[in-house]
């Protein structure tokens, strides 16, 4: 089943390439700038919050906080039916003029990043609803060094590469047939010697017994457990 989709971020990560798997589950992709509250009154399916911060020399950790929490809310109000993924943020050295923030700072990039992510796990305490897309470790995996591409960057303000973003879409869609799929539960059991002591067809309804006395009180119990299972 195809779905609706929400993109806001402070870059573009909407796919700008054909791929047939996005194609076959989102029917539709947009993407709002992560600090314009300009929403659009349009029912999306699944929202995905993502802030890419390596592009920041100097980033604020309590405002990226904030204005998630805007998103957040404001999306809860106008679009309570919407399935909010919000990502974390990757972890790593930032380089600046070629050279490593000393990590010992505590207003280094990476400590930042850290702490932010910590936020990002308060939010989901505070609203489990909210599924945290686990970006940091899909990067890591990716490799750190293979994900930023400075060509996509100059010409449409895209910071990664096409692979990696089909990754994104990847897990997203992954989080999306979870969602999606029914659960569906079944339990076969017998019935004589099963549900009830005896054989109903050979002692009759008053042959057989399901009560709170022993050996019945077994039956009696298993019947309880069945119908918890149901609930």
């Amino acid at each position: 089943m195809k779905s609706e989709i929400l993109l806001i971020s402070n870059v573009s990560i909407k796919p700008f390439f054909e791929n047939n798997i996005i194609n076959k589950n989102f029917s539709s992709i947009e993407q709002l700038d992560f600090y314009n509250f300009k929403f659009i009154n349009k029912k999306f399916d699944f929202i995905f919050i993502h802030y890419e911060l390596r592009l920041e020399d100097n980033f604020y950790s309590s405002k990226i906080i904030k204005f998630i929490k805007i998103w957040i809310d404001k999306i809860n109000y106008k679009n309570n039916s919407s399935q909010i993924i919000l990502s974390n943020f990757i972890e790593q050295n930032h380089i600046y003029n070629n050279f490593f923030i000393d990590l010992e700072n505590n207003n280094s990039h990476l400590i930042k990043t850290k702490k932010l992510n910590s936020e990002i796990i308060n939010i989901n305490k505070k609203d489990n609803k909210i599924i945290i897309f686990d970006l940091n470790t899909l990067a890591a995996e990716f490799g750190l060094k293979k994900i930023y591409e400075k060509k996509y960057w100059y010409i449409a303000k895209i910071p990664y590469v096409e692979k990696f973003i089909i990754n994104i879409f990847n897990k997203i869609i992954e989080i999306k047939n979870i969602i999606n799929e029914k659960e569906k539960k079944i339990i076969v059991v017998d019935l004589d010697n099963t549900l009830w002591q005896g054989v109903l067809g050979e002692q009759g309804i008053n042959g057989i017994s399901i009560d709170k006395n022993y050996p019945a009180i077994l039956f009696y119990e298993f019947q309880v457990f069945l119908k918890k299972k149901i609930k």
